[in-house]
Order: structure tokens, then sequence, then C-alpha cells
């Protein structure tokens, strides 16, 4: 945690860049939590709600979570905070919705929030999703922009997909979309197909979590001026002398 401007190193095509600020960061992440609970998850609403509870207990202290329901509409059940009994009774007041579940939507709005203004954490995303019909009306344009948003602004996409009694599976556009999460920096999907594993599949994710979020809080950021004359696609490579 001393590292200075002068001992740090940033080549572009082996040419040296002018270094001009090195700046210590020290972010938690941020977790937002979708959760369907429309008809697809109705079922096994108790056995979300004690995923969820045991994902917030897992969570490291101080680090904060929204609640968002993705049923009817996308919807905040529970804004960000690091009040575990807050998010613990945000679970037990979800209604369960009576309508289709908007997984893209809810994804969409999640990841334009990270792509407005200065922020000071690291955002990470998880849905709780089933293979029951989607209600979403996110176009092309706007899940490319989704997916933009969250590489660019280091975020990371977890997906648990909760394969239902009448759901679609495989065949569902949450199971076909949610694998985009691997393309985020330390992202994953996962199928459920036993939701009695749900519990401590959940409370394993919130764990790496954890993990990542004692990675994450001691990190620096460069800011740099690249050397003249570099090509357009330059081999770029950051050590310390």
């Amino acid at each position: 945690s001393d590292l200075t401007a002068d001992e740090v190193v940033v080549q572009w095509d082996g040419e040296d860049s002018e270094i001009v600020e090195l700046e210590l960061i020290e972010w938690p992440v941020q977790v937002t939590m979708m959760v369907d609970n429309g008809k697809g998850g109705r079922e096994y609403i108790d056995e979300i709600r004690a995923g969820l509870k045991a994902f917030i207990a897992a969570l490291p202290d101080g680090v904060e979570m929204a609640l968002v329901a993705t049923s009817d509409e996308v919807l905040i059940v529970t804004d960000y905070t690091s009040d575990k009994a807050a998010l613990t009774a945000g679970v037990d007041e979800m209604d369960r919705g009576n309508d289709d579940a908007y997984f893209l939507d809810a994804m969409i709005a999640s990841a334009a929030t990270v792509a407005s203004g200065e922020r000071d954490f690291f955002p990470v995303f998880v849905n709780l999703a089933t293979d029951g019909d989607e209600g979403s009306e996110g176009d092309q344009a706007a899940f490319e922009g989704m997916v933009n948003n969250m590489v660019t602004n280091a975020g990371t996409l977890h997906t648990r997909m909760l394969y239902t009694e009448d759901g679609r599976a495989d065949q569902s556009l949450q199971a076909q979309v949610g694998p985009i999460g691997q393309q985020t920096p330390g992202g994953s999907y996962e199928a459920i197909v036993d939701v009695a594993t749900l519990e401590a599949n959940l409370t394993a994710l919130a764990e790496d979590i954890a993990r990542k979020n004692g990675v994450v809080g001691t990190q620096y950021r460069v800011r740099y001026n690249p050397p003249a004359g570099a090509g357009a696609a330059p081999a770029i490579s950051v050590g310390s002398s």
C-alpha cells in the first residue's frame, strides 16, 4: 500500500508512458440482487426467501446490497444498505407477483445505474431468475448497451437460474441470455434443477463475493499519457519497478 508513481511503469508496444497520477482505491463491492418473485417462482417462494437470507448472512459486514423484485415491474424492495436486518426484513416483505418476470429489463436498468456519474464501489449484480415466462421489452441495442455498461464499469454479473415444474428450462430466454454474465470479470451462470440446493448455492456465491471484496478493497488507479506513435491495437503492460 506504499507504492509511488515513480515505481509504476506502463508501456505501450515497449515504449514508456508518462505517469500522471497514482491513486490508491479502497473500494468495496456493492451488490444488486434481482429476484423473480412472479409466476415462475411462486411455488418456491419459501425456498427463495431462505436462500436470500442465507446470502445476506454470508455477505461481509459493511457491504451494501439492494433487493429488487422483477415481477409485474422492476421494483426496488430495499434500497442499497449494509443493514442486514433491513435487508432480511425486505425479503420477508417481498410480495408474490402475479405476472411474468422482467429478467432483461431488470439487468438493463441496473447496469444503467453504474454508467451514470461517479461511484466509489465495484458493482456486482446477481439475478436470481426462473425459467418462467419473460415479459421484458428490452431490444437488442439495449441489451448490448447493458453488457457494455457492465464491462466498462468493471461490473460483475452472476445469474442463478431456477428450473421450475412448469418452466421452459433450457429453452427459456433467461437460460439463453443468462450465460452472458460469464463474459464479465469473475461473472458466472448456474442452472439449479433441485430447489433444495438453492440455499447452499447462494451461500457459496456470497462467500465468493466476499473474497472479491477482499481483493478489490486495495487497488491502484493509474492515470497516464500513452507514448506517441503507438499502434492502433498496442500491447499494453503495467508493472512496478
